[in-house]
């Protein structure tokens, strides 16, 4: 089950552990607690399998009235109950459980625990994000700073001057103003600081959006006068308007804007001045952002679901004979029904019954082909398939339960299948990238089979479908044989990461540091050719990637992107990808850092 951390480890985030009697009245609901060292083992041991516990996990305690109808017992429920917990992976973290206790034990096993007073930036992004935008309107905090009653007056005078704070940062930040250590403290004048360095290029009267950005994405994304250029959303994080928050919304839902050298958008009716910020605690510690969506949008990757379904299903190679079925159709149906509404009825009446077999990854490539023989446009294509698909024709749509599930009671057989998936996968992108001098990597070992049910759980099934899903994406953006065509798109993923969907200025600021507190992006049209001129006559890998080996299980993918060109200095993106969650399937595919040209080829030998 691993190992689990004692109350002793807590330090980070606790002021104080001390011995607790958990069924006493004292302990309300929400109470939180740990276990005792000497308890791990036994409590491991009571939940065996049904749970799968957390390294650190913190138990809150439930009203008796409000316990989970899937809650764990423990004891004879038919007796008094002594408390009730709830199972999270941190203080504020998600729950992966609950259990009702009905023996007198469970007083032996706890020890209660109480969180310390200081904000956790890396975590709480809300208050981050509040402290940062205070620095709006306190220029000489750093002055201020050695008068800590100065500071918090001023502060929450600033936070009750009427502009759209964040109510939940606003709201923590008061609450830890008197109790927060000194550190803590000089940690938050840093973040304010680094905002006011940036004001000076601000020449109007500042107001900001934060609490409503959601609305301002919204507006900007409904107003057809702005161009929307990428798949997640907008990433400022706040806006800076000469105008209130309400206005500044309203003008972006249908005013033209233009902007200035200095990234001052303006909107043509309102008058509107404003400028979208991002903020990030510092310049060389924040992640850079996810591109998920937009690597799983551009490349036309299918559905988690259908790309497991794919690998695992009983499924067969289409051949030309298949093909031969539409090249009839096409002599029969050219001229009057080449159009979708005439040729789908011959499509569905000629196609044999082994498509209905077939896996959704060789349905797409005979649909490719029947596509570029009919001449049909996308819309015609996304028709077509959908009527196909329906349940008049080919697929019976059954409910077979969603991923994790499936995931979950995975066959070995099939878990083998994955396996085979991820060495074959792994394979290719080796060989893509043994096959160009402008590609470099680094791997391990191969991953192996499982030989028993036991060696199988949904964490490492979720891992291996997807480092293939990975893998896919990685053939996706490097597989092209065309250097201008990798570069192109290692471009537009970084516009990703900066701009999300919109295509207007952006400022990121950062707290104060050695170094300048923000930097500013330009549009996203101008940062694209900007970067393309800075890398057209690279001379250098473009990419490399590392596909570590843990435990012979799955792979850990690092892929590395060139980024940038800086006083003769090159650099690359890390790009994390795969499953960042526990019993249950996810993936992500996101930057994390920016590494140097040395660091890029020691990560790499």
């Amino acid at each position: 089950m691993g190992t689990m951390l004692s109350f002793r480890d807590y330090k980070e985030f606790s002021d104080i552990i001390v011995e607790a009697t958990v069924s006493a009245g004292k302990y309300g609901p929400g109470s939180l607690f740990t276990l005792k060292t000497d308890k791990i083992s036994a409590f491991e041991n009571k939940v065996g399998n049904k749970l799968k516990l957390p390294p650190s996990p913190v138990f809150s305690k439930l009203d008796p009235a409000n316990i989970p109808s899937d809650a764990l017992i423990f004891g004879d429920n038919t007796k008094q109950l002594r408390a009730a917990f709830e199972i999270l992976d941190a203080p504020d973290g998600k729950s992966v459980g609950s259990f009702a206790w009905y023996e007198k034990a469970v007083d032996s096993y706890f020890n209660g625990l109480k969180l310390g007073s200081d904000i956790n930036w890396g975590k709480d992004t809300p208050t981050l994000e509040t402290v940062q935008a205070i620095g709006v309107y306190y220029k000489d905090v750093e002055a201020d700073a050695a008068d800590r009653p100065k500071v918090i007056a001023n502060i929450k005078s600033i936070l009750s001057n009427g502009q759209d704070w964040d109510s939940k940062g606003k709201s923590n930040l008061i609450s830890k103003f008197d109790t927060m250590t000194s550190k803590n403290f000089a940690e938050m004048i840093g973040l304010i600081a680094g905002m006011g360095d940036f004001m000076p290029l601000v020449n109007f009267k500042p107001n900001i959006i934060h609490g409503r950005i959601n609305d301002y994405y919204a507006a900007e994304e409904q107003n057809d006068n702005v161009a929307i250029t990428g798949v997640k959303a907008n990433t400022a994080d706040m806006i800076i308007s000469s105008a209130d928050a309400s206005k500044t919304i309203e003008a972006m839902k249908t005013d033209t804007f233009t902007f200035d050298k200095k990234g001052v958008i303006t909107g043509k009716n309102s008058k509107i001045n404003l400028i979208q910020v991002s903020l990030k605690k510092s310049a060389d510690k924040a992640q850079l952002g996810k591109v998920t969506a937009y690597i799983i949008q551009k490349y036309g990757l299918p559905s988690y679901d259908d790309y497991f379904t794919d690998i695992v299903s009983e499924s067969f190679q289409m051949n030309e004979g298949v093909f031969d079925i539409f090249k009839t159709a096409a002599e029969k149906i050219k001229g009057l029904y080449l159009k979708v509404a005439k040729s789908i009825q011959n499509f569905a009446l000629k196609i044999t019954s082994r498509f209905k077999k077939a896996a959704k990854s060789e349905k797409k490539a005979v649909f490719a082909k029947y596509q570029k023989l009919f001449g049909l446009d996308k819309a015609d294509m996304l028709m077509m398939e959908q009527y196909i698909e329906g349940d008049k024709f080919l697929i019976e749509k059954k409910d077979v339960g969603n991923l994790n599930s499936k995931l979950e009671k995975i066959s070995i057989s099939n878990a083998n299948k994955l396996v085979k998936e991820v060495q074959n996968k792994r394979s290719g992108v080796v060989n893509l990238y043994n096959t160009k001098d402008y590609l470099i990597y680094k791997t391990g070992a191969e991953i192996t089979n499982f030989k028993t049910s036991k060696e199988i759980n949904i964490d490492i099934v979720s891992k291996l479908l997807s480092n293939s899903y990975s893998l896919s994406s990685v053939q996706s953006i490097i597989g092209t044989t065309n250097t201008d065509e990798i570069l192109s798109s290692v471009i537009d993923m970084h516009k990703e990461v900066y701009f999300g969907k919109t295509s207007l200025p952006m400022y990121k600021v950062y707290g104060k540091s050695k170094g300048k507190s923000y930097e500013y992006l330009g549009a996203a049209a101008d940062y694209v050719e900007k970067k393309k001129a800075k890398l057209k006559d690279i001379q250098f890998p473009i990419s490399g990637i590392r596909l570590n080996t843990q435990d012979k299980k799955y792979l850990n993918i690092d892929l590395y992107v060139v980024s940038d060109i800086e006083d003769n200095q090159i650099y690359y993106t890390a790009f994390r990808t795969g499953t960042n969650a526990s019993g249950r399937f996810s993936f992500n595919f996101e930057g994390t850092k920016k590494i140097s040209h040395d660091k890029f080829i020691k990560f790499l030998k």
